[in-house]
């Protein structure tokens, strides 16, 4: 019985696994004490216990920074979601990982950037982009329930930036 539900739980959660187990038995043990069938006890244990086992997994911390901002402490691993790093010593020591492949296509950045797209458009053209990226952003979700990330762009604020974006896209799949 406590092993299915316990399966639930994130694996970085072991302490929390065998504390949690702990207290289901016990439960379960007082309920059966009191006369109830094994039925009723395991029935009630388990409804008694559910919002804790199957609680979602939360972002621990994902947030979006201009790639020119000081980094500290509490952005983590700094993640660049730009297309490109021209000229590439401007950016050196400004990020700890690249991901290009979350930046918006070159023809999408061109166009909004022309003025030939306005950004609400912008927006739903970058997301429909990401549909085909589901599986790295699925990998990057879970990175971001484990550890602090923070996605760099060189807009100075993410209102209208693809960062902001993506950090919402990435949201959506912790729900999952």
């Amino acid at each position: 019985m406590y092993l299915i539900l316990i399966q639930a739980i994130p694996l970085k959660e072991k302490n929390k696994m065998g504390q949690l187990a702990s207290q289901m038995s016990q439960h379960y043990r007082q309920l059966k004490a009191t006369g109830l069938s094994h039925e009723s006890a395991f029935s009630l244990t388990g409804q008694r216990f559910a919002s804790q086992v199957n609680k979602p997994r939360r972002l621990k911390m994902l947030k979006t920074k201009s790639i020119f901002d000081e980094p500290d402490e509490e952005d983590g691993i700094r993640i660049s979601v730009m297309r490109w790093h021209y000229p590439p010593e401007k950016y050196k020591g400004r990020y700890d990982e690249w991901c290009r492949d979350l930046a918006p296509s070159a023809e999408l950045l061109r166009r909004y950037k022309r003025g030939e797209i306005d950004w609400d458009e912008y927006e739903k053209l970058y997301n429909e982009e990401m549909k085909a990226k589901t599986p790295l952003l699925k990998k990057l979700a879970e990175r971001a329930a484990e550890e602090e990330i923070t996605l760099l762009c060189a807009e100075k604020t993410d209102e209208k930036c693809h960062r902001r974006l993506l950090q919402n896209l990435l949201e959506q799949f912790m729900g999952d």
